[in-house]
């Protein structure tokens, strides 16, 4: 029996976007800023990272690579000289928490979040990068260190592909009291300079969350990728009632209840527009993809605009 895509992609699914991503014009095209990059570090770090050698001081050379000790020991300047790094691994980093189970319209959030991660995969490997991966969730952090094998790293997309089809009706949500927990064993197992794509709805990261993620952007470059949902923006836009079920319960919402709607835009604003104000402070890029709207043609206008 196979399953629908659209709430659970397999793991054939996920390999299919391999020849999708070949003709596929990674978005994001500045360096500072794009998550398909090549094999070069982006400049958003400054300089390299590796030592090369002490050289005397000449006009022009950055004066903060100035060997203090050195120039005040010979009465002559002298530099540090780096080489900048040439590769670096991309850890491609995937919420799978309960809350990632739903969708309004053509597809779930998980979905959409597995289908951007192997899109990352592809280009990745097409670039001859390391890459690694981390697959967030209720029960816990299965982290997959970065490769260069194909063989080796196909387990990321068997990995996501497993998390997604876990999900069901009866997922316990724990993402308020164990999220802190899972972000921290995150910070802990990710090297230094990484690329890190966080794909992520975003939803219950409390101040302990965001502080986190303010130790891992500043470890490393950071690139937020958000998945939202139609109904959570406008659940009741030309709607005259609307009723929710989790396949257990339903409840119904009235459209004409001044104060739910009140309620519920404030609760976007807390939840939405807060995460949107952390990543502008580390000044790290956001994406924002819907789950209602073709995945290529979202991408599309990002690498346009």
């Amino acid at each position: 029996m196979s399953l629908d895509p659209r709430i659970y992609p397999d793991f054939n699914h996920l390999m299919k976007f391999k020849s999708k991503v070949l003709n596929f014009r990674p978005f994001l095209q500045k360096p500072i800023y794009n998550l398909l990059t090549g094999r070069f570090k982006s400049k958003i770090k400054g300089q390299g990272m590796y030592f090369e050698e002490i050289a005397t001081y000449h006009y022009g050379d950055d004066v903060r690579n100035i060997d203090w000790k050195l120039t005040s020991k010979f009465k002559t300047p002298y530099i540090r000289r780096f080489t900048e790094e040439k590769e670096r691994p991309l850890i491609i980093v995937i919420d799978l928490f309960s809350t990632m189970f739903f969708g309004s319209t053509e597809k779930f959030k998980s979905a959409l979040a597995a289908e951007i991660a192997s899109l990352v995969y592809w280009k990745t490997l097409e670039n001859g990068d390391p890459i690694g991966a981390c697959v967030l969730n209720d029960t816990q952090n299965e982290y997959l260190v970065p490769t260069r094998s194909t063989t080796k790293s196909l387990r990321i997309l068997k990995e996501i592909s497993l998390h997604c089809n876990r999900l069901n009706k009866k997922s316990i949500d724990t993402k308020n009291e164990v999220l802190a927990k899972r972000l921290k064993s995150l910070d802990y197992s990710i090297k230094n300079n990484s690329l890190v794509v966080f794909i992520s709805d975003f939803l219950s990261f409390d101040e302990e969350s965001k502080s986190i993620l303010k130790n891992l952007a500043h470890r490393n470059e950071l690139v937020g990728v958000r998945i939202s949902d139609k109904f959570e923006r406008e659940p009741l836009a030309n709607t005259p009632s609307l009723v929710i079920s989790n396949g257990d319960s339903q409840i119904f919402l009235n459209s004409n209840n001044t104060i739910l709607n009140e309620d519920y835009a404030r609760l976007y604003e807390n939840e939405f527009l807060s995460i949107s104000e952390t990543f502008k402070r580390l000044q790290a890029p956001l994406i924002e993809v819907n789950t209602q709207e073709d995945l290529f043609n979202q991408l599309q206008q990002v690498t346009n605009g």
